[in-house]
Order: C-alpha cells, then structure tokens, then sequence
C-alpha cells in the first residue's frame, strides 16, 4: 500500500468544494494537481511512478485506495488521458455511433472506451480511446468525473495562439515513448499525428518530413518543442541543422498566477486549468 500523500491535510471535506482535482494517467503512473481558480496561487503538483512488475489497473487500485483525499467532493474531476492513439474528424462528417468502428479501422486495436471532444474552433472534432476497465474504475471511484485527452486543451489554446500570426508554428510534444506534431497556420490546424519513437534521429526525421509535407518553411516559420520525459537533456539537437526558428514551449505568463507549483506541472495540466480561470 503506497504511503499517503500528507501534503493534502489542508484540503478537507468543508472546503474541497472550493479545488478542482486533475489527475494525469501516464503509461507508468500518474500525476495529480490541485487548484483553486477563483483563489489563485495555492496550486500543487505531484507525480506519482508505478511499480511496473504490476498489472496497470492494479497500481491505480492501490494508488486510489491509498490516499483518502480523491473521495472528497471537489468542484470538479478530471481524468487526464495521455496517449499516441488519437485523430481528429472534420465535426460535419461526425457520427458518434461510428466512433469505434472508425477508430479500430485506424489503429486496429482491440475494442476500448471511445472518447470525443469537440475543438474550440468546432471544425473538428478529437476522438481517442481508454482502456476500458480504468474507465470503468475510475468511474466508479471518484465523484463525476470528466474525461479529456490530454491534447483537447492544448490544441485549443496553441490554436487561439496562432490566429494572428503572419508565420506558421509547429508544436512538438516530447514524450518518452511517442511524440506528437500539431502544425497550426493562420490559427487553423493543418496537421497532427503522433509518432513512436527509439531515439533521437528517429524523431528528427519523422519531423522534417512532416515539415516538409505541410511545406512549412525552414527560414520563417516556427518550432515549439515541450520536453514531457522529465529529461532535462532531452532536445533533438540535430533539428537545429535544417530549422531556423526552435523555441522551447515556455510556459504563459498568467500560469504562475496560479502558484508556484505550477512549474513541475505538464503543459497538458496548466493549458486545462488556464482555460478555466
């Protein structure tokens, strides 16, 4: 049984209400945050690694199971879904009761828990899957919970960033198994997929190509790279060669409104809370 987390004794059940809870499934644990929006400045973060020997489903029982404080009646729950398994439909061929067999069709995986959001452009509507027992689990554990991948939020505000720019931005999530590419141009989205990854030249490739196909250009537009993998050394350096315009995906002015804490947060996190304040 995982030792309980001590630093939420501040949070009770007479003032949980007040917070919203999020909380970050990740192939190898979790991370949760905890927020007030309205009472800004009181923000924390914590990442929470699994022991891998164990069955997925079974480490978050324990996890769950452990630590009291999920079961207080925050303002609101969210589920944070990360994961390489993710496309996007134009919203006017949309038909919700195909969303399964349209995502088996693409990545040919047994049947799981179909998701969708709708972007805030609403030209376009996210469809991604979840296993289908954490679903369930996680339904059942914690008081009515919202689902969302991790993307949704990102993609709305990285669209709202682009609109009025006269060049092109490329936005490059780094995880440690996959990395995901989201051309914007003119505030509209040109391209996004997810790729696996062994190391650094794979992605650099796989990167250059997409720029090239979205004949994005070399000496004007730009590149955004997120580092997700909790490597401080973890930079395609070879990408630097072939594009002039790289920049880390630094984070909001307005995100350290909400605490310090804020920093060890995944962007995915803070795009979710900054959208809500």
């Amino acid at each position: 049984m995982p030792v309980a987390i001590p630093v939420l004794a501040h949070i009770t059940a007479d003032n949980a209400e007040k917070y919203k809870l999020s909380i970050r499934l990740r192939p190898d644990g979790l991370s949760f945050s905890v927020y007030q929006v309205a009472d800004k400045g009181d923000f924390l973060h914590k990442e929470v690694d699994f022991d891998r020997s164990k069955p997925y489903l079974a480490a978050l029982k324990e996890f769950f199971f452990g630590h009291d404080f999920l079961s207080l009646p925050f303002k609101r729950v969210d589920i944070v879904v990360i994961g390489a398994q993710f496309m996007t439909v134009p919203h006017i061929l949309f038909d919700e009761k195909r969303i399964g067999e349209l995502m088996q069709f693409t990545f040919g995986d047994a049947p799981q828990r179909y998701l969708h959001h709708a972007l805030a452009d609403d030209s376009s509507v996210f469809l991604y899957g979840m296993d289908e027992e954490v679903y369930e689990f996680c339904s059942r554990s914690l008081i009515q919970p919202r689902f969302i991948h991790g993307l949704v939020p990102l993609l709305n505000r990285w669209e709202k960033q682009n609109r009025n720019q006269t060049f092109g931005q490329c936005f490059l999530l780094i995880y440690p198994d996959f990395f995901t590419l989201a051309f914007f141009r003119e505030g509209k989205l040109v391209f996004l997929n997810a790729f696996g990854y062994q190391q650094f030249s794979d992605l650099e490739y796989l990167v250059l190509y997409a720029w090239q196909q979205t004949g994005f250009d070399q000496l004007k537009d730009q590149l955004l790279v997120r580092n997700e993998t909790r490597h401080t050394d973890a930079f395609p350096e070879q990408l630097k060669t072939y594009i002039k315009h790289i920049h880390p995906m630094t984070l909001p002015a307005e995100a350290f409104l909400l605490g310090a804490g804020v920093a060890q947060a995944p962007m995915d996190i803070i795009s979710l809370a900054l959208c809500e304040s």
